[in-house]
């Protein structure tokens, strides 16, 4: 992990203690979420059946969405993209939009997502179905795209919309991301197992730093002090 890494990882962790009872019941709600423990269920299923490398084997050679591996690995890299942007369209439709700690929370809760699956990687070494290289558990496109889901969930949730549109425009975040993942099957790059608990990942990640740093509490504090020395005053700001 890089000098910056960690830094970010320690702050993060200070803001998120700071926040003790917010971040329990994030905590909680996020291991309780249907797209947290359904995604890791199906992971753990998907390897204990040992189905894991025949689905993987089929998709790669058959490729029945994408027409090749070439093209599932580029609409991998699309559709991720596209999941993005669609958050952050929804961000725009949340009542409180113009708060700068909005967008700031949201950031700092899918960019952790969205680079937590790296280390996770490097420790446990799974071979790629493609023998490229051994980073194939869990899959970063998968734990990114559906942390994108998650957060533009949680905007719709905080938009005055009604909810059939809410419903709808869920599903298709849920879609894209779901689309993200299976291409990378596809591509031949990742098992089933991988994309679920990416999917697991990136939901449970993001959700957790969303909620709790997003929760309502005061942004500043002012205070004061007298002293025989004389006076002093502090200004501090805080997720």
């Amino acid at each position: 992990m890089s000098r910056k890494a960690a830094i970010f990882c320690v702050v993060l962790l200070a803001s998120l203690e700071a926040r003790g009872e917010t971040f329990r019941e994030a905590l909680v709600s996020s291991l309780r979420d249907p797209a947290t423990w359904m995604p890791a269920a199906g992971a753990v299923l998907f390897a204990a059946s040992g189905q894991d490398a025949v689905v993987a084997e089929w998709a790669a050679r058959e490729t029945p969405l994408f027409g090749s591996t070439e093209r599932a690995l580029q609409a991998s890299n699309d559709l991720r993209t596209v999941t993005h942007v669609a958050m952050l369209s929804t961000t725009l439709l949340r009542n409180d939009a113009r708060e700068w700690r909005t967008w700031g929370g949201q950031f700092v809760a899918t960019t952790t997502a969205a680079n937590i699956a790296g280390p996770i990687k490097n420790l446990t070494g799974r071979t790629r179905p493609d023998a490229s290289d051994d980073e194939s558990f869990p899959s970063a496109h998968a734990t990114a795209a559906f942390a994108y889901a998650a957060i533009g969930s949680r905007n719709l949730d905080a938009s005055d919309l009604s909810p059939p549109v809410r419903r709808s425009m869920k599903i298709g975040l849920t879609t894209l991301a779901a689309a993200t993942s299976w291409a990378r099957v596809e591509g031949g790059v990742h098992y089933p197992s991988d994309i679920l608990a990416g999917a697991a990942l990136g939901n449970f990640v993001s959700t957790i730093i969303n909620d709790t740093l997003l929760s309502s509490h005061p942004n500043v504090r002012l205070g004061m002090s007298l002293g025989a020395d004389g006076g002093e005053a502090s200004i501090t700001w805080r997720f």
